[in-house]
Protein backbone atom coordinates (compact mmCIF):
# COMPACT_ATOMS: atom_id res chain seq x y z
CA UNK A 1 0.00 0.00 0.00
CA UNK A 2 2.90 2.34 0.72
CA UNK A 3 4.15 1.90 -2.85
CA UNK A 4 0.97 3.51 -4.16
CA UNK A 5 0.68 6.19 -1.48
CA UNK A 6 -1.73 4.58 0.97
CA UNK A 7 -1.05 5.08 4.69
CA UNK A 8 -2.42 2.54 7.13
CA UNK A 9 -3.09 3.47 10.75
CA UNK A 10 -4.38 0.83 13.17
CA UNK A 11 -5.95 1.22 16.60
CA UNK A 12 -6.60 4.94 16.20
CA UNK A 13 -9.42 6.88 17.76
CA UNK A 14 -10.93 9.38 15.35
CA UNK A 15 -12.55 12.58 16.57
CA UNK A 16 -13.57 14.05 13.22
CA UNK A 17 -13.28 13.50 9.47
CA UNK A 18 -13.28 16.55 7.19
CA UNK A 19 -13.05 16.61 3.37
CA UNK A 20 -9.23 16.97 3.57
CA UNK A 21 -8.22 15.76 7.04
CA UNK A 22 -8.74 13.18 9.74
CA UNK A 23 -8.52 14.63 13.24
CA UNK A 24 -7.54 12.11 15.89
CA UNK A 25 -8.71 12.22 19.51
CA UNK A 26 -5.09 12.67 20.62
CA UNK A 27 -4.85 15.91 18.57
CA UNK A 28 -2.93 14.56 15.57
CA UNK A 29 -4.14 15.80 12.20
CA UNK A 30 -3.70 13.58 9.13
CA UNK A 31 -4.00 15.23 5.73
CA UNK A 32 -5.68 13.09 3.09
CA UNK A 33 -7.39 13.05 -0.28
CA UNK A 34 -9.64 10.13 0.65
CA UNK A 35 -10.17 8.66 4.12
CA UNK A 36 -11.27 5.02 4.38
CA UNK A 37 -12.48 4.16 7.83
CA UNK A 38 -12.58 0.41 8.36
CA UNK A 39 -14.07 -0.93 11.56
CA UNK A 40 -15.04 -4.33 12.80
CA UNK A 41 -18.56 -5.63 12.99
CA UNK A 42 -20.74 -4.22 15.73
CA UNK A 43 -24.09 -5.42 17.04
CA UNK A 44 -27.02 -3.69 15.39
CA UNK A 45 -30.09 -2.23 17.07
CA UNK A 46 -32.28 -4.92 15.49
CA UNK A 47 -30.43 -7.49 17.62
CA UNK A 48 -30.99 -5.78 20.95
CA UNK A 49 -34.57 -4.87 20.03
CA UNK A 50 -35.50 -8.52 19.41
CA UNK A 51 -36.29 -11.17 21.99
CA UNK A 52 -33.76 -13.61 20.50
CA UNK A 53 -30.94 -14.75 22.78
CA UNK A 54 -27.78 -12.71 22.35
CA UNK A 55 -24.10 -13.40 22.97
CA UNK A 56 -21.56 -10.56 22.80
CA UNK A 57 -24.40 -8.44 21.36
CA UNK A 58 -25.00 -10.75 18.39
CA UNK A 59 -27.66 -13.42 17.89
CA UNK A 60 -26.65 -16.53 19.83
CA UNK A 61 -26.73 -19.68 17.71
CA UNK A 62 -25.74 -23.31 18.19
CA UNK A 63 -23.65 -25.45 15.82
CA UNK A 64 -26.66 -25.81 13.51
CA UNK A 65 -26.83 -21.99 13.14
CA UNK A 66 -30.11 -22.17 15.04
CA UNK A 67 -31.14 -19.60 17.63
CA UNK A 68 -30.65 -20.97 21.14
CA UNK A 69 -33.87 -19.28 22.26
CA UNK A 70 -36.06 -19.69 19.17
CA UNK A 71 -35.42 -23.01 17.41
CA UNK A 72 -37.39 -21.92 14.34
CA UNK A 73 -34.91 -19.10 13.63
CA UNK A 74 -31.63 -19.70 11.76
CA UNK A 75 -28.88 -17.15 11.11
CA UNK A 76 -25.24 -16.93 10.13
CA UNK A 77 -22.52 -14.48 9.23
CA UNK A 78 -21.82 -11.15 10.90
CA UNK A 79 -25.03 -11.05 12.94
CA UNK A 80 -24.30 -14.17 15.03
CA UNK A 81 -22.00 -15.55 17.68
CA UNK A 82 -21.76 -19.33 17.70
CA UNK A 83 -21.90 -20.29 21.37
CA UNK A 84 -19.39 -23.16 21.07
CA UNK A 85 -16.85 -20.88 19.32
CA UNK A 86 -17.28 -17.76 21.48
CA UNK A 87 -13.83 -18.18 23.06
CA UNK A 88 -12.03 -18.93 19.78
CA UNK A 89 -10.55 -16.41 17.33
CA UNK A 90 -12.80 -17.77 14.59
CA UNK A 91 -15.23 -17.50 13.01
CA UNK A 92 -14.52 -13.80 12.67
CA UNK A 93 -17.03 -11.34 11.29
CA UNK A 94 -15.93 -11.92 7.69
CA UNK A 95 -18.02 -12.50 4.59
CA UNK A 96 -16.52 -15.90 3.89
CA UNK A 97 -18.27 -17.31 6.98
CA UNK A 98 -21.63 -15.91 5.90
CA UNK A 99 -21.24 -17.40 2.43
CA UNK A 100 -20.18 -20.79 3.78
CA UNK A 101 -23.01 -20.81 6.33
CA UNK A 102 -25.70 -20.12 3.72
CA UNK A 103 -26.10 -23.66 2.36
CA UNK A 104 -26.21 -25.06 5.93
CA UNK A 105 -28.92 -22.59 6.89
CA UNK A 106 -30.94 -23.45 3.77
CA UNK A 107 -30.66 -27.19 4.45
CA UNK A 108 -31.43 -26.81 8.13
CA UNK A 109 -34.54 -24.71 7.53
CA UNK A 110 -35.88 -27.48 5.28
CA UNK A 111 -34.79 -30.20 7.72
CA UNK A 112 -36.42 -28.33 10.61
CA UNK A 113 -39.71 -28.03 8.70
CA UNK A 114 -39.56 -31.71 7.71
CA UNK A 115 -38.54 -32.71 11.27
CA UNK A 116 -35.29 -34.28 10.05
CA UNK A 117 -31.91 -34.09 11.82
CA UNK A 118 -30.07 -30.80 11.36
CA UNK A 119 -26.60 -30.59 9.80
CA UNK A 120 -23.77 -29.18 11.90
CA UNK A 121 -21.79 -26.24 10.55
CA UNK A 122 -18.07 -26.36 11.37
CA UNK A 123 -16.40 -23.08 10.42
CA UNK A 124 -12.97 -23.13 8.84
CA UNK A 125 -10.15 -21.86 11.06
CA UNK A 126 -8.73 -19.36 8.57
CA UNK A 127 -9.38 -17.89 5.18
CA UNK A 128 -7.85 -16.08 2.25
CA UNK A 129 -8.11 -12.29 2.59
CA UNK A 130 -8.13 -10.23 -0.59
CA UNK A 131 -8.18 -6.44 -0.83
CA UNK A 132 -8.89 -4.70 -4.15
CA UNK A 133 -6.69 -1.62 -4.61
CA UNK A 134 -8.92 -0.33 -7.40
CA UNK A 135 -6.18 -0.30 -10.00
CA UNK A 136 -6.47 -3.86 -11.26
CA UNK A 137 -4.23 -5.12 -8.47
CA UNK A 138 -5.16 -6.90 -5.25
CA UNK A 139 -3.30 -7.63 -2.04
CA UNK A 140 -3.82 -11.09 -0.57
CA UNK A 141 -2.84 -12.86 2.62
CA UNK A 142 -3.15 -16.41 3.88
CA UNK A 143 -1.23 -18.32 6.56
CA UNK A 144 0.71 -15.11 7.32
CA UNK A 145 2.02 -14.85 3.76
CA UNK A 146 1.24 -11.67 1.81
CA UNK A 147 1.18 -11.42 -1.99
CA UNK A 148 0.16 -8.84 -4.56
CA UNK A 149 -0.33 -8.38 -8.28
CA UNK A 150 -2.81 -8.45 -11.11
CA UNK A 151 -2.97 -12.24 -10.80
CA UNK A 152 -4.44 -11.80 -7.30
CA UNK A 153 -7.30 -9.79 -8.87
CA UNK A 154 -7.96 -12.68 -11.26
CA UNK A 155 -7.89 -15.13 -8.33
CA UNK A 156 -10.41 -13.00 -6.40
CA UNK A 157 -12.71 -12.78 -9.40
CA UNK A 158 -12.58 -16.56 -9.92
CA UNK A 159 -13.33 -17.22 -6.23
CA UNK A 160 -16.18 -14.69 -6.14
CA UNK A 161 -17.80 -16.17 -9.23
CA UNK A 162 -17.58 -19.71 -7.85
CA UNK A 163 -19.18 -18.56 -4.58
CA UNK A 164 -22.14 -17.25 -6.56
CA UNK A 165 -22.90 -20.88 -7.46
CA UNK A 166 -23.76 -21.42 -3.79
CA UNK A 167 -26.90 -19.35 -4.33
CA UNK A 168 -28.18 -21.46 -7.20
CA UNK A 169 -31.37 -23.10 -5.84
CA UNK A 170 -30.53 -26.29 -7.70
CA UNK A 171 -27.27 -26.46 -5.73
CA UNK A 172 -28.86 -25.70 -2.37
CA UNK A 173 -31.73 -28.15 -2.64
CA UNK A 174 -31.61 -31.57 -4.27
CA UNK A 175 -35.37 -31.50 -4.86
CA UNK A 176 -35.85 -27.77 -5.58
CA UNK A 177 -39.10 -28.33 -7.47
CA UNK A 178 -40.79 -29.54 -4.26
Amino acid sequence: MKEIGIDYMAGCHVKEVTPKQVIMEDGRVVDCDIAVWATGAEPQEVSTASDLALMKGFFRVNNFLQSTSHPNVFAGGDCVTMESYADKPYPSKAGVYAVRAGPYIAKNVINYIEEKPLEEYVPQTGFLSLLNLGNGINIGTKFGITFTGAWVWKLKDMIDMSFMDLFNPNYLFKDYEN
